[in-house]
């Protein structure tokens, strides 16, 4: 836990390590135990048991899954980031105190227009009026 909690030991770019760690901390707050729960209930059965390794192993292996789900779903190259995520990346940042308060904190590589809400209105070829 305390690697998540600590960004001043890490060799990297900061903004990196804070991403990683957002990720790290989403997916251990909130996927692992609701994997762990399936796991368990009310899908546990004797006719699809791992048997030893399952029950040796299984922690690791939502771990791995969580990880996996919450790095897939963070697609910050791609200008759409975990809500989640970058909240607590956002946080993340502000108390290592990395930007100015005035600036708007956005990951590496998400556009400053990522996460903001759009109060513009924007008509659709259908001449519906869309506005946030």
């Amino acid at each position: 836990m305390s690697e998540l909690l600590s960004i001043s030991n890490v060799q990297s770019d900061p903004r990196v390590a804070a991403r990683q760690m957002s990720r790290k901390l989403v997916a251990s707050a909130f996927l692992t135990p609701m994997l762990e729960k399936i796991r368990h209930e009310p899908f546990k059965s004797e006719l699809f048991h791992g048997g030893f390794a399952e029950d040796a192993f299984g922690q690791q292996l939502d771990t791995l899954v969580a990880d996996s789900v919450i790095e897939q779903l963070d697609q910050v190259d791609q200008g759409q980031p975990f809500e989640l995520v970058q909240q607590v990346y956002e946080q993340i940042i502000k108390s290592a105190g990395l930007t100015d308060p005035g600036a708007s904190v956005k990951a590496p590589g998400v556009p400053a227009s990522a996460g903001t809400k759009n109060t513009t209105n924007t008509t659709t070829a259908q001449g519906l009026d869309l506005h946030a």
